[in-house]
């Protein structure tokens, strides 16, 4: 107590009291930086967390799966998956061996509200983060340029398909006028539809390569049935109705003209409608067979024939008219 005395004699109490208020204010100033250096630490750390989950969240362990399936039906991507496969592990033994433990120790420091040392661990924390956030997004960019060949077919897929669906739409406007007389459309949807199936088998097992041929094959097959559902109203009209009437109305003119004294064998009529007849039938189970190659072809000569045979017949008349007048004139000379 006399110590102390002598000292608040030779400081004096207004010092003191200068020096004990200085002390508080550094002893609180020590306390205010500590809890804000806490909060910036765990702050900081829950920023690096966030990263570290938002890389954990790439689809990189899924992605590399499928090229590993499509490795197996493409021999020549193996080493890239090996090397892609490698690449992942490091940077799973990076994330678990390394990046955890160290996540582990800081919190661990600020939980006791350990300061020393703890802004070291964060800067290797941060670069540790950083490193396997950059090597992790090139891997998986790396691995969708293998990818991307499947969403490439997929897309071509979407393409064929509306093509499908369009013409679906077509042959509902048409349908009335075809699906009697050629149920084998029917037939021909069922089967792209097969092939649809088919296609996706490929794609399930990453056979991109066949799936590509097959996807341009079943293209192909819409084309051509498009053409024919475009061709067969116009067809199915034509062998049904326009040329079984010429035909038969030429067939009555030919039997009048025969009871009239006509040369009609002369024309070759008989003959010639009998080709026609035959022609018009075979026509007709091609069309409901769907083997449309030549019916244009054939209905344009039948129906040049049946044009040639009229034009015989307006020939014949008029010859017997001609044939009629001589008579006339020669009678009139006689007498």
């Amino acid at each position: 107590m006399k110590y102390l005395n002598e000292i608040i004699n030779v400081l004096g109490m207004k010092t003191i009291i200068i020096i004990s208020v200085s002390i508080l204010v550094l002893i609180l100033v020590i306390l205010t930086y500590r809890l804000l250096k806490l909060k910036h630490y765990r702050n900081e750390i829950v920023d690096l967390e966030n990263k570290m989950n938002a890389i954990k969240s790439l689809p990189i362990q899924y992605r590399l799966g499928r090229v590993k399936g499509i490795a197996k039906n493409m021999p020549e991507l193996q080493e890239k998956y090996e090397t892609y496969d490698a690449k992942f592990a490091e940077l799973t033994d990076l994330q678990n061996d390394e990046i955890i433990p160290l996540v582990n120790d800081i919190d661990e420091a600020l939980y006791y509200r350990k300061l020393r040392g703890v802004q070291k661990k964060m800067n290797s924390l941060e670069e540790k983060v950083i490193h396997y956030a950059k090597e992790s997004k090139q891997l998986l960019k790396d691995i969708e340029v293998i990818t991307e060949i499947e969403n490439i077919q997929r897309l071509e897929i979407i393409k064929v398909k509306e093509k499908y669906r369009a013409t679906n739409d077509n042959y509902a406007q048409i349908r009335f006028k075809v699906e009697d007389y050629v149920p084998k459309v029917q037939d021909v949807f069922h089967d792209i539809d097969e092939r649809f199936v088919e296609l996706e088998n490929y794609m399930n097992n990453q056979q991109f390569e066949e799936a590509k041929t097959y996807t341009e094959d079943i293209s192909k097959y819409i084309d051509a049935l498009d053409q024919q559902l475009s061709d067969l109203p116009t067809y199915i009209s034509v062998v049904r109705q326009y040329l079984p009437k010429r035909l038969n109305e030429l067939k009555s003119i030919m039997q009048d003209m025969q009871e009239k004294d006509f040369a009609v064998e002369r024309m070759n009529a008989s003959v010639r409608l009998s080709k026609i007849s035959s022609d018009l039938q075979n026509t007709g189970h091609n069309i409901k067979n769907l083997d449309l190659n030549n019916v244009g072809q054939t209905i344009e000569l039948m129906t040049e024939e049946l044009n040639l045979l009229y034009c015989n017949k307006k020939s014949a008349y008029f010859l017997q008219d001609i044939h009629g007048i001589l008579l006339i004139f020669l009678r009139s000379m006689v007498k």
